[in-house]
């Protein structure tokens, strides 16, 4: 089975995107969010979102029940399709 954790940040500046999504990742981190589930489930997939105006950054960091971590990062432009 999987969980889900999200974490999203709004960036001041196009340029702060990755900063703000690594924020998001290192919050996910500090405060243990995914850590209170290893024992329940396989697979915990955390996701550090930013925004600025119509663009979005995704970093997924994904915990496996083996003890691996892999790390992802997805850009959405126009992710609201406008």
């Amino acid at each position: 089975m999987r969980f889900v954790v999200f974490e999203a940040k709004y960036a001041k500046t196009l340029n702060n995107l990755p900063d703000a999504c690594n924020f998001a990742i290192d919050q996910i981190n500090k405060r243990s969010y995914a850590e209170d589930f290893q024992d329940d489930y396989d697979d915990i997939l955390c996701y550090g979102i930013a925004f600025f105006k119509k663009r979005c950054l995704v970093k997924i960091k994904e915990h496996k029940s083996k003890g691996l971590e892999l790390e992802k990062i997805l850009e959405f432009l126009s992710f609201f399709g406008l």
